[in-house]
Protein backbone atom coordinates (compact mmCIF):
# COMPACT_ATOMS: atom_id res chain seq x y z
CA UNK A 1 0.00 0.00 0.00
CA UNK A 2 1.72 3.28 -1.39
CA UNK A 3 1.48 5.38 1.59
CA UNK A 4 1.77 9.20 0.28
CA UNK A 5 1.40 10.47 3.70
CA UNK A 6 5.18 9.91 3.92
CA UNK A 7 6.35 11.98 1.77
CA UNK A 8 4.05 14.67 2.92
CA UNK A 9 5.42 14.62 6.69
CA UNK A 10 8.70 14.98 5.42
CA UNK A 11 8.12 17.99 3.63
CA UNK A 12 6.11 19.58 6.44
CA UNK A 13 9.16 18.50 8.89
CA UNK A 14 11.65 19.97 6.53
CA UNK A 15 9.44 23.42 6.21
CA UNK A 16 9.61 23.50 10.30
CA UNK A 17 12.87 22.82 10.60
CA UNK A 18 13.78 25.97 7.87
CA UNK A 19 11.09 28.12 9.72
CA UNK A 20 12.49 27.52 13.41
CA UNK A 21 16.03 27.90 12.15
CA UNK A 22 15.33 31.46 11.00
CA UNK A 23 13.71 32.18 13.91
CA UNK A 24 14.88 35.15 16.58
CA UNK A 25 15.08 35.20 20.37
CA UNK A 26 12.24 37.93 19.62
CA UNK A 27 10.33 35.73 17.61
CA UNK A 28 9.47 33.02 19.98
CA UNK A 29 7.56 35.56 21.90
CA UNK A 30 5.55 36.82 19.28
CA UNK A 31 1.60 36.36 19.09
CA UNK A 32 -0.47 33.67 17.71
CA UNK A 33 -3.87 34.66 18.05
CA UNK A 34 -5.16 35.75 21.40
CA UNK A 35 -3.88 32.68 23.35
CA UNK A 36 -0.63 31.01 22.25
CA UNK A 37 2.86 32.76 20.94
CA UNK A 38 5.37 31.05 18.55
CA UNK A 39 6.82 29.54 21.28
CA UNK A 40 4.07 28.01 23.26
CA UNK A 41 2.51 26.53 19.48
CA UNK A 42 5.84 24.92 18.92
CA UNK A 43 5.40 23.17 22.12
CA UNK A 44 2.17 22.34 20.81
CA UNK A 45 2.82 20.54 17.99
CA UNK A 46 5.58 18.25 19.77
CA UNK A 47 2.83 17.32 22.63
CA UNK A 48 0.66 16.01 19.52
CA UNK A 49 3.11 14.25 17.62
CA UNK A 50 4.97 13.14 20.83
CA UNK A 51 1.32 11.40 21.49
CA UNK A 52 1.38 10.01 18.16
CA UNK A 53 4.63 8.30 18.03
CA UNK A 54 3.22 6.55 21.39
CA UNK A 55 -0.71 5.94 20.07
CA UNK A 56 1.37 4.38 16.69
CA UNK A 57 3.73 2.39 18.85
CA UNK A 58 0.46 0.89 20.70
CA UNK A 59 -1.33 0.52 17.54
CA UNK A 60 1.18 -1.46 15.97
CA UNK A 61 1.49 -3.86 19.18
CA UNK A 62 -1.62 -4.52 18.84
CA UNK A 63 -2.40 -2.92 22.53
CA UNK A 64 -4.82 -0.63 21.72
CA UNK A 65 -7.34 1.03 18.74
CA UNK A 66 -7.70 4.84 18.08
CA UNK A 67 -10.05 6.15 19.73
CA UNK A 68 -11.37 10.18 19.43
CA UNK A 69 -10.69 12.72 21.92
CA UNK A 70 -14.04 14.70 22.62
CA UNK A 71 -13.62 18.24 21.79
CA UNK A 72 -13.74 19.26 25.80
CA UNK A 73 -10.71 16.71 26.02
CA UNK A 74 -8.86 18.20 23.04
CA UNK A 75 -9.49 21.65 24.83
CA UNK A 76 -8.21 20.75 28.12
CA UNK A 77 -5.32 19.23 27.00
CA UNK A 78 -4.26 22.41 24.40
CA UNK A 79 -5.10 24.48 27.75
CA UNK A 80 -2.80 22.79 29.87
CA UNK A 81 0.09 22.67 27.08
CA UNK A 82 -0.31 26.47 26.61
CA UNK A 83 0.19 26.74 30.25
CA UNK A 84 2.87 24.06 30.67
CA UNK A 85 4.88 25.71 27.81
CA UNK A 86 5.27 29.11 28.88
CA UNK A 87 7.74 28.02 31.02
CA UNK A 88 9.74 26.04 28.22
CA UNK A 89 12.57 28.90 26.38
CA UNK A 90 11.65 28.84 22.33
CA UNK A 91 14.72 27.44 21.57
CA UNK A 92 14.29 24.87 23.41
CA UNK A 93 10.61 24.70 22.12
CA UNK A 94 11.89 24.74 18.63
CA UNK A 95 14.04 21.56 19.37
CA UNK A 96 11.37 19.64 20.77
CA UNK A 97 8.88 20.19 18.42
CA UNK A 98 11.57 18.98 15.58
CA UNK A 99 12.36 16.23 17.52
CA UNK A 100 9.05 15.02 17.72
CA UNK A 101 8.13 15.53 14.58
CA UNK A 102 10.77 12.97 13.38
CA UNK A 103 9.76 10.64 16.07
CA UNK A 104 6.43 10.71 14.78
CA UNK A 105 7.36 10.71 11.23
CA UNK A 106 9.47 7.91 11.92
CA UNK A 107 6.91 5.38 13.62
CA UNK A 108 4.13 6.47 10.67
CA UNK A 109 6.64 5.26 7.98
CA UNK A 110 7.10 1.81 10.03
CA UNK A 111 3.73 0.99 10.79
CA UNK A 112 2.54 -1.70 8.41
CA UNK A 113 -0.05 -1.75 5.81
CA UNK A 114 -2.78 -3.75 8.38
CA UNK A 115 -2.48 -0.92 11.28
CA UNK A 116 -2.40 1.89 8.54
CA UNK A 117 -5.44 0.64 6.85
CA UNK A 118 -7.26 0.25 10.08
CA UNK A 119 -6.29 3.65 11.53
CA UNK A 120 -7.36 5.44 7.86
CA UNK A 121 -10.87 3.17 7.60
CA UNK A 122 -11.25 5.12 11.21
CA UNK A 123 -11.08 8.05 10.14
CA UNK A 124 -7.96 8.67 11.92
CA UNK A 125 -5.98 10.45 8.71
CA UNK A 126 -4.22 13.39 10.79
CA UNK A 127 -2.35 10.23 13.30
CA UNK A 128 -0.77 9.28 10.46
CA UNK A 129 -0.43 12.54 8.14
CA UNK A 130 1.08 14.69 10.73
CA UNK A 131 1.43 17.67 8.00
CA UNK A 132 -1.93 18.69 8.33
CA UNK A 133 -1.83 19.33 12.14
CA UNK A 134 1.85 20.90 11.21
CA UNK A 135 1.44 22.79 8.42
CA UNK A 136 -1.94 24.88 10.11
CA UNK A 137 0.23 25.82 12.71
CA UNK A 138 3.34 26.60 10.76
CA UNK A 139 0.40 28.94 8.23
CA UNK A 140 -0.49 30.67 11.75
CA UNK A 141 3.19 31.07 13.22
CA UNK A 142 4.48 32.71 10.07
CA UNK A 143 1.48 34.77 9.72
CA UNK A 144 1.97 36.27 13.18
CA UNK A 145 5.73 36.82 11.45
CA UNK A 146 4.06 38.93 8.80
Amino acid sequence: MPHNFLQQNDTSRAQLKEFVARLTDRDFERAVGTDWTISTLLCHLAFWDQRVFFLLQEAQAGRIEPARLSAQAIDSVNFAVRVLSTAIPGTAAAQLAIQSAELADAQAAQTSDDVVGKIMSSGFERMLNRSLHRLDHLRKMKAALG
